[in-house]
């Protein structure tokens, strides 16, 4: 792949990650299920998973461009990190680059990590000022406001502390600065109003 090649998005590939796995029980020892994605409802794949406590394997059934199904059985070691109040967080590790990764992709017959599959985030591909309207929106919400930035932040939301209200809002209107000024210069422009 060269320099300039654009990257497979992460998130247009299927994933399973060990949080989900952790708080649906598969990190514990004999547990056999199904994991199923699905799209607006309708199922549109499934993948068996037999857990372990320092293994998962998974087993399901895949093709290639339309080719023939092949059948794949694919253990996949689990690591364990130390938390403050004496509890364990578990990792997948990556099968083919024994790294450490809370999320493995099916970015072919496979799972592996993101950077086994070179894929990159979506984020990664947007602009500053898009990333900043992003998170500029998300503020609002949490404000209680229309994610329209020609209009001002809205009244406290009931239940909010003030302090949180004042932190929160002085935070979106230091970002919709930010975020106006990285528009104004990606358009060339050397001022707006």
């Amino acid at each position: 792949m060269s320099r300039h090649a654009v990257k497979e998005i992460a998130e247009d590939n299927r994933s399973i990650d060990i949080n989900k796995f952790n708080r649906s029980g598969l990190c514990n020892d004999g547990l056999t299920t199904s994991w199923v994605w699905s799209r607006r409802g309708e199922e549109v794949a499934r993948i068996n998973v037999i857990s372990g406590h320092e293994t998962i394997t998974l087993s399901y059934r895949c093709r290639e461009h339309g080719g023939e199904w092949e059948d794949i059985l694919q253990p996949i070691s689990l690591a364990y990190t130390s938390c403050n109040y004496g509890s364990h967080r578990p990792w997948f590790v990556c099968p083919r680059c024994q790294k450490r990764v809370g999320k493995l992709y099916a970015g072919g017959k496979r799972f592996y990590c993101r950077h086994c599959y070179n894929l990159s985030y979506q984020t990664q591909r947007e602009t500053t000022a898009f990333r900043l309207l992003t998170k500029v929106q998300k503020l609002r919400d949490r404000l209680g406001s229309t994610a329209n930035t020609s209009e001002p932040i809205g009244p406290k939301p009931k239940g909010m502390h003030w302090k949180t209200y004042y932190q929160l809002k002085k935070k979106a209107e230091h970002c919709e600065g930010i975020m106006w000024g990285a528009a104004a210069k990606q358009l060339g422009l050397t001022s707006f109003c």
